[in-house]
């Protein structure tokens, strides 16, 4: 029984062996040698299958747990992601601002500038009175501007030149005296250039009461224009004094009408002329029957 149950093995592993080999039939029996070879080698073949499945059980098992391990980690990574993702969405949701926000902001950004606009408009508005300022303080301080910057007087200098004589200080004593005469000149000029500028402007006022009260100077064309025009350049003097042009307005008018009365006159004289000639060529000769 032994021997068969040998032999039964044996061919097993005979079958086994054909069939890695591709064979249909099992191979004849060799020698012992051979014969225990091919159980060496059956063996062997025996081995070869179950480390083929041991080794492909471990693959799948590897695959599996590398399996699980991707979908533990992503499992992982979308409970990391979610919630910071819904934490940025609540914060930009937090950061938008509202309506109401949005339009104080319009508003507080309007009244800026309408502040920043009235500003400028007040700087304007200071810069222009000042320089008004300025200029009416120039017009005025004009006549005053040399006298103010001088600092001594001419009897200043009239006292400084007696006090130097006293001393026997000769040639300042006669220093002061120049320095003083050239102050005086200087005085007069001013004094002068101040009655003047007071006697333009009192002219010019009355010149413009003419016009309104006379439209005709107000063509260069006009017998009056023409006639006061040439009573200012013929006689000088109507522009030294406020009420020349008065004069010269009225002398013009009493020239006008004299004029005319003498061309009247001429005319007259013509007239009476004319029928005086019509009279007597109309009146019948004496010695003719009547």
């Amino acid at each position: 029984m032994a021997d068969s149950t040998e032999v039964t093995e044996l061919d097993m592993l005979k079958l086994a062996a054909a069939a890695d080999a591709g064979l249909e039939t099992i191979p004849e029996e060799e020698p012992k040698e051979k014969v225990e070879t091919a159980d060496t080698s059956s063996g062997d073949t025996d081995q070869q299958p179950a480390t083929d499945e041991k080794a492909e059980t471990n693959k799948e098992a590897s695959s599996e747990v590398s399996a699980t391990e991707e979908k533990s980690k992503e499992a992982k990574s979308s409970l990391t992601t979610q919630p910071s993702e819904d934490k940025s969405e609540s914060a930009s949701e937090e950061k938008k601002p509202s309506r109401y926000q949005r339009s104080l902001s319009r508003l507080e950004k309007e009244w800026e500038n309408v502040k920043e606009e009235r500003a400028r408009l007040k700087a304007e508005r200071e810069a222009i009175e000042q320089a008004k300022a300025q200029r009416e303080a120039s017009q005025s301080g004009s006549e005053t501007q040399k006298t103010g910057n001088r600092r001594f007087s001419a009897d200043d200098y009239r006292e400084a030149a007696k006090s130097y004589r006293e001393e026997g200080r000769d040639d300042l004593a006669k220093l002061a005296e120049q320095k003083a005469t050239e102050v005086e000149t200087e005085e007069q000029k001013e004094s002068q250039a101040r009655v003047q500028e007071q006697l333009k402007k009192a002219w010019d006022e009355n010149l413009f009461k003419e016009v309104e009260a006379n439209p005709e100077l107000k063509d260069s064309g006009s017998k009056l224009y023409k006639a006061v025009s040439e009573m200012l350049q013929t006689h000088a003097i109507l522009r030294n004094y406020p009420n020349g042009i008065n004069d010269a307005v009225g002398i013009a008018k009493v020239k006008l009408k004299a004029e005319a009365a003498s061309d009247l006159e001429k005319k007259v004289a013509e007239y009476e002329r004319e029928l005086a000639q019509l009279r007597k060529a109309t009146t019948p000769a004496s010695g003719q029957p009547s």
